[in-house]
């Protein structure tokens, strides 16, 4: 579990991922209990914890069912926006809600990096 100061740091990197196109960003445990969110009612920090915990869950199971090697990253594309989804380390995950068009492979990066960093913090 974190502690307040760090509750900061981690939404403070969050919160950077809005500069490259990012609308909202959140960090979850595996299970789908909040770290840290830039989304700002409550209802739907849980709803998106739960269900990016869902969905990497059943992405990380087909990955392994079709003997794909290791799960990266799920993208979940709509009409009206994306959802992209990381494992930060081995204990939590990195949810970013996207307008459409987003940039991919830059948001892509920024995760990358932004993982990286918050994977020290756990």
């Amino acid at each position: 579990m974190t502690t307040i100061a760090s509750q900061d740091e981690i939404v403070q990197i969050l919160t950077s991922l809005k500069a490259h196109g990012v609308k909202n960003a959140a960090l979850t445990t595996l299970e789908g209990r909040s770290l840290g969110s830039t989304v700002t009612e409550a209802q739907s920090r849980f709803k998106l914890g739960a269900l990016s915990a869902a969905s990497i869950a059943i992405g990380t199971k087909t990955s392994g069912e079709l003997s794909l090697g290791e799960l990266d990253q799920i993208q979940i594309i709509s009409s009206g926006g994306s959802l992209l989804l990381s494992a930060v380390g081995q204990k939590a995950l990195l949810s970013v809600v996207t307008d459409r068009g987003a940039d991919f492979p830059q948001i892509a990066r920024e995760m990358k990096k932004a993982a990286a960093q918050l994977s020290s913090m756990l």
